[in-house]
């Protein structure tokens, strides 16, 4: 695998396990032991071949791996970007905190204040997310027909996804209605008895419709 290809993969992967422990769904402890022992091992892959290195995210519309600026791919993986340079798990980096509190002394009572805020409006927030959420779906399906995965049953909740989280922005993009025949060809597929795979020239049009929806998306934000 090419290494930026490899460093991208190991950096997503660890985006999609941090949003599974921000949301409280590691916290079983059958969970909790997999997200440890995953995202230990994504993290000391991750130290084997880049060193803490960031820069490569700036080299990756040459790979032809996203259509996205530099800024909004960051904003995509920063939760990702954000473990990779705490160094640490999710558990221990709250056991850390813990004992960083336990140190702390006791501070001094200060006047009080009269409290300024900025209220940032929850609109804003929810779009925000909801955006980096639906760029994500699409990120990860065409990352997935690169990787020639060609199985009606992968492919089917990969794209099932891409529409619901788009259209809780907006349902009415170009290339749009290309994406919800491919999800009724596909949800026939999965259900056929013989379970048919796509072939190359199929990949290929998925890939090429999956891009220009993923373009059409952007461009009606």
């Amino acid at each position: 695998m090419d290494p930026i290809v490899e460093k991208y993969s190991i950096l997503q992967s660890l985006t999609l396990l941090e949003e599974q422990f921000i949301k409280g769904n590691c916290n079983d402890n059958d969970l909790k032991n997999d997200y440890i022992k995953l995202s230990n091992e994504l993290l000391n892959q991750w130290n084997i071949i880049n060193n803490n290195d960031l820069t490569f995210l700036d080299n990756l519309k040459h790979y032809k791996l996203l259509h996205v600026t530099n800024v909004e791919l960051r904003e995509v993986l920063k939760l990702g970007i954000r473990r990779i340079q705490i160094g640490i798990n999710g558990f221990d980096e709250q056991l850390k905190e813990k004992e960083k509190e336990k140190e702390k002394p006791e501070p001094e009572p200060e006047p009080e204040k009269e409290e300024t805020s900025i209220e940032v409006p929850t609109e804003t927030i929810k779009s925000g997310k909801e955006v980096a959420q639906a760029t994500s779906a699409f990120i990860t399906l065409l990352d997935a027909i690169k990787l020639n995965y060609n199985s009606p049953e992968i492919l089917h909740p990969l794209l099932s996804k891409i529409i619901t989280t788009s259209s809780n922005i907006n349902d009415n993009f170009k290339g749009r209605s290309n994406l919800i025949n491919w999800l009724i060809k596909l949800n026939q597929l999965k259900n056929n008895n013989d379970k048919p795979i796509l072939d190359d020239n199929q990949l290929e049009n998925l890939l090429l419709d999956v891009d220009t929806a993923y373009n059409g998306f952007f461009d009606s934000l």
